[in-house]
């Protein structure tokens, strides 16, 4: 959600469940037009570690460092809306027609 972009993508469904599994993703701040903290990268790539026992241990902890990493820049209503112009999902009206068979 941060990026607006899934953390893997791949050709098959099959490739990404792998990418998941062995590939360490690129931090946030890699992959966003915004800026993102170093804090909040840390945080984001603490919660995807691969090692369970790498990951914050509870959602109190995620919450916590999540409210130190937040920018004292406010969202703007008209930030928010460029934002959502720009990575809104295709519904399934917009979405291309399946192929005829």
């Amino acid at each position: 959600m941060l990026t607006g972009q899934p953390v893997f993508t791949a050709d098959t469904p099959v490739a990404t469940v792998i990418a998941h599994v062995q590939k360490t993703p690129d931090p946030p701040s890699r992959r966003s037009e915004f800026q993102i903290s170093p804090a909040l990268d840390a945080v984001i790539m603490d919660c995807l570690a691969k090692d369970p026992a790498a990951r914050p241990a509870s959602a109190a902890i995620v919450s916590a460092r999540l409210a130190a990493a937040m920018s004292q820049e406010a969202w703007t209503d008209e930030g928010a809306r460029r934002w959502w112009d720009r990575h809104e999902p295709l519904t399934r009206f917009q979405a291309p027609a399946a192929p005829a068979i």
